[in-house]
């Protein structure tokens, strides 16, 4: 293999290690309520959501002060993941929902595979 070729090839794979392993966004529903949802491109591990300026009757989720906090669990590779909320009551009026999804590369668990996601939109 020439040179040229083999470094496209390490190219590729240092690209295709770089993919994210889940993609998550909130897409609003209309009447205030968002849908945070989290499709998994590979597996995830120890799935926990953080969402601000949020509330949900969920029961994988927790509500605290502003904030909520969801257990999702693993989530498979293909597989999605969603939970309904809407403006925390205590948040101010023009507070703008967010979250955060973190979570495990490797079943391990190990320190050094464990990752956060953005969520890809905040809507108002």
């Amino acid at each position: 293999m020439n040179r040229a070729a083999a470094l496209l090839v390490v190219l590729v794979l240092a690209l295709a290690a770089c993919a994210p392993a889940v993609s998550v966004g909130l897409d609003p529903v209309g009447d205030g309520t968002v849908v945070a949802t989290a499709e998994a491109a590979s597996a995830l591990y120890g799935a926990n959501l953080a969402l601000v300026n949020a509330a949900t009757d969920d029961a994988r989720c927790v509500s605290f002060g502003l904030d909520a906090g969801c257990v999702l669990g693993d989530l498979e590779a293909g597989e999605l993941a969603t939970v309904v909320v809407r403006l925390s009551p205590a948040a101010p009026p023009d507070a703008v929902i967010g979250c955060q999804l973190f979570g495990f590369l490797r079943p391990e668990r190990d320190v050094g595979s464990y990752r956060f996601f953005p969520c890809r939109a905040s809507p108002r």
